[in-house]
């Protein structure tokens, strides 16, 4: 196979040692550039973040609108904590969250009819935005459904 540069001129026979051609392009067939992509792709949506959390933090507020001051965690710190506090009685009804990060999570929950408690945890950025944190998005879940699609669209062309 003849190889000429873009002046017309015939190039070095493959076989030759030519330190400034990559052995893909001497051959004439391009890389599996779909797979490694894909590949790569998945090692970064899997890798594990190096900056620190960041949470949101309050002490003691009333209404979940009054909590949302970002922090960013010491590096020790692996959760974001949310904590309510919430009480009934009559007409009245009383609530306290705080938020803060932790390098443990301490979740738990006590509900005695006129009075709950509960301490929920997660691990992602800005994850305790929620006064109730019934609802948290998962990174794993994200990554694996992003992967999925990815292989679904490009499927048998890798």
């Amino acid at each position: 196979m003849e190889i000429k540069d873009t002046e017309g001129k015939q190039l070095p026979d493959s076989s030759e040692k030519d330190a400034c051609l990559p052995a893909w392009i001497a051959q004439g067939s391009p890389p599996r550039m779909k797979a490694t992509f894909a590949a790569l792709l998945a090692v970064l949506l899997c890798m594990e973040r190096v900056s620190s959390l960041k949470c949101y933090v309050c002490d003691n507020v009333e209404s979940n609108r009054n909590c949302l001051n970002k922090k960013t965690c010491n590096e020790t710190d692996n959760y974001c904590v949310t904590s309510y506090l919430g009480g009934r009685v009559g007409e009245n009804h009383k609530q306290s969250i705080s938020k803060y990060c932790s390098p443990d999570c301490p979740e738990g929950r006590m509900n005695l009819g006129h009075m709950a408690f509960s301490v929920d945890c997660c691990n992602t950025h800005l994850c305790n935005v929620s006064g109730a944190m019934g609802v948290k998005s998962s990174f794993t879940v994200l990554a694996v459904g992003t992967l999925a699609s990815l292989l679904y669209i490009f499927g048998a062309k890798l």
